[in-house]
């Protein structure tokens, strides 16, 4: 999805303080790759992968201490958070309305800067629990404000993750197709569909240098062909469990050496 940028300098109604920041909105279909946690199931490794040609929304957070809420819900034994969060719009007010409109009730991934030094943000939203547009409007003594509210509709067990990945992470996911025998060099890489082969070594001459890392993307739906890894001499699955190209999965492999001088690849996770 193709959305307007709005990331010029305003002057007068609307302007941003002198305090204010960013926060980054991630239309959630665009994001081709979420990348999973670690084990502390906080923080986020690797980066926010979008489609080809998609944009990243800028939205004021004008102030720190609202930057976001969550209520607590559910019973004693079934805790989860809904999160809210609540950003102004930086443009005019035919541009807030034209975004009102085209955006009503699609869901978003937010990510909030901590600071302008730092490349650290806290996500709210993930793919399965995304924050749900919805518009509201007031106007002030100050003059006029768009707010832009974004609310789980979804509760998750979480209120944000950490994380320390690229803002702007846009741009074509290569292809691999693994017909061709051989793992592509470290990188994101979406399998292509329909492809049945049973995948266990290949080549990993290209991984020799310990902590590099390839991300698989799956494509394919569960009843059509899909490309299964399972584990060999070379590649290291957890606990021998098969891994599948299946749209919305993903697996992280990282290269290491072994004592005798041998490249392998272990899992780091998976989706």
């Amino acid at each position: 999805m193709t959305i307007k940028i709005l990331d010029k300098g305003r002057v007068g109604v609307g302007a941003p303080g002198k305090r204010s920041r960013f926060a980054y909105l991630y239309y959630a279909d665009d994001i081709v790759y979420f990348p999973p946690v670690d084990a502390t199931e906080v923080v986020l490794l690797g980066d926010i992968v979008l489609k080809a040609g998609a944009t990243v929304v800028k939205l004021y957070v004008t102030n720190t201490s609202q930057e976001y809420a969550f209520d607590s819900v559910g019973d004693k034994d079934n805790r989860a958070f809904k999160v809210r969060f609540i950003g102004t719009h930086p443009g005019t007010e035919l541009e807030a309305l034209e975004f009102s409109k085209k955006n009503h009730d699609l869901d978003f991934i937010v990510a909030i800067p901590e600071g302008i030094s730092s490349n650290k943000s806290k996500v709210l939203g993930t793919p399965d629990a995304p924050l749900t547009f919805k518009v509201s409007h007031k106007n002030n003594k100050d003059g006029s404000k768009y707010d832009m509210t974004f609310e789980q509709e979804m509760p998750s067990d979480d209120v944000y993750l950490h994380y320390t990945g690229n803002l702007f992470a846009e741009g074509n996911v290569s292809e691999w197709n693994p017909d061709n025998g051989n793992l592509p060099p470290a990188g994101v890489y979406k399998v292509k569909a329909g492809s049945d082969l049973m995948f266990t070594d290949g080549s990993v001459s290209d991984f020799s240098e310990p902590g590099k890392r390839i991300i698989l993307i799956g494509d394919d739906t569960s009843m059509g062909g899909y490309m299964t890894m399972v584990t060999g001499t070379k590649i290291i699955l957890r606990k021998n469990e098969p891994w599948k190209s299946i749209k919305g999965n993903s697996i992280i492999l990282e290269s290491f050496v072994t004592s005798d001088f041998q490249t392998k690849l272990i899992e780091i996770q998976r989706n």
